[in-house]
Parts: C-alpha cells; structure tokens; sequence
C-alpha cells in the first residue's frame, strides 16, 4: 500500500528532468505548454486515493538539500481520484490537461528543484507533523537531519512506513504509479494532473535492456 498524508494523499509521479540540456537526444517533456522544454517543467503530483475528499491546504512539499518549497493553499480540496500537479517554474503556457477534479499549481521558482541524480522528497503535513517520503534516481531512502538532509524539518516530524524508492529514472520521462496510487512504479511519458495509463497484462514497456512487459516491470526498470 502506499505511503499517505492525511488518510489517502500520496506522491503519484515524479519528473525530475524534463530533458531540456542543450544538444540532448530522446524524449522532451514541456509540462507548461509554453512551446519549450526547459529545467523548471519538472514537476510532483500528488494524488487522492481515498474515496473521499480532503483538505490539502498546508501540505508542504520539500526537496532533499533545498528544502521547504512549496505549501498547497489553505482550503485546496483534493477531490477522490484527483490529481494535483506542482511544476517547479511559473505557467508560460495552457498548462497541462485537466480531468475532473484535477488541479495544477506552479511554484513559480526561477530555477530546477529535482536533483537529477540521486534524490529523495517529501510530502509533509504540518498538522500531524508526518509525511510520506520516496526516492528516485539510484538514490535509497535518507533520515532526515543525517546527514543534513531536509535538514529545517521540523523536530520529531516522523515517516508514514518506510518511504518508497521510485527507482531509476530517463529524461523525459516521469516515475510514475500503475494504476494512479499502486505499488508498481514505471518510467513512461509523463501526465500530469491527469490518469495515469493502465497497461493490460502482456503490454511491451520499452525498457534500456529491450522491451519488457508490463506485470515484469519492478523499479529501476
């Protein structure tokens, strides 16, 4: 089961790099819209995967060295089966699509946030001081404080389970769960804000050792 804020809230998909280095090959991700690729259209969804609605105002989300970088607006009302989207910069274009009680929200940062190597974030509740925590890129599952990471965290914040390692990721693609808030994690064209696609059993996933299909995948894939 996955690791969940407030009774069903969980981290759903996580694009780290868009893709957007000078000269770089394969695929490109533009979460904005904007007609170009660039560091900050990496974003983190997160997920209801309760049957009903919850307040997500206050949830904050933090990156591993950065810290504290964005807080849901105080009455947010996550809907059951809703998404909401954070891209790191601000909208230069339409946005992504939205379903039914879908959301998107932009930082409005200047700069990337994910780490494209080795990183772990966290979606953390203020008023129950927990928060449910995932790494990606090679990385395992950190302690925070030791050895400085998400080191402003407030004191005696504790972890829902035991975090979850979203594995390896290729730029342009996001880590994503399959169906939305399942314990199986792939790495496939990003969608955000929105449902991610369920693979019938026998699918071909393109994989850097071939194709491979779907029930097989496990993280790091």
């Amino acid at each position: 089961m996955a690791d969940a804020v407030r009774g069903s809230i969980v981290i759903n998909e996580v694009l780290p790099d868009p893709n957007s280095a000078s000269g770089s090959s394969g695929p490109r991700f533009d979460t904005d819209q904007s007609g170009s690729t660039t560091p900050v259209d990496e974003f983190i969804e997160i997920y209801n995967s309760g049957s009903s609605a919850v307040n997500i105002g206050g949830l904050q989300l933090w990156d591993q060295t950065l810290g504290k970088w964005f807080t849901f607006p105080n009455g947010t009302i996550l809907q059951p089966g809703g998404h909401a989207m954070v891209m790191t910069g601000a909208a230069g274009g339409p946005g992504p699509f939205l379903g039914p009680g879908d959301m998107a929200f932009y930082a409005g940062r200047g700069s990337a946030v994910l780490n494209n190597g080795p990183e772990n974030a966290i979606l953390y509740d203020p008023a129950a001081n927990n928060f449910a925590q995932v790494a990606y890129g090679g990385a395992g599952i950190v302690t925070p404080g030791v050895p400085g990471a998400f080191a402003a965290l407030p004191a005696g914040a504790t972890r829902v389970g035991s975090g979850e390692n979203f594995g390896a990721f290729t730029p342009g693609y996001s880590l994503q769960r399959q169906p939305d808030g399942g314990n199986t994690i792939i790495s496939a064209p990003p969608n955000p804000a929105n449902d991610n696609v369920c693979f019938g059993i026998g699918t071909l996933i393109a994989t850097p050792g071939g194709p491979r299909p779907v029930e097989t995948l496990r993280p790091g894939d």
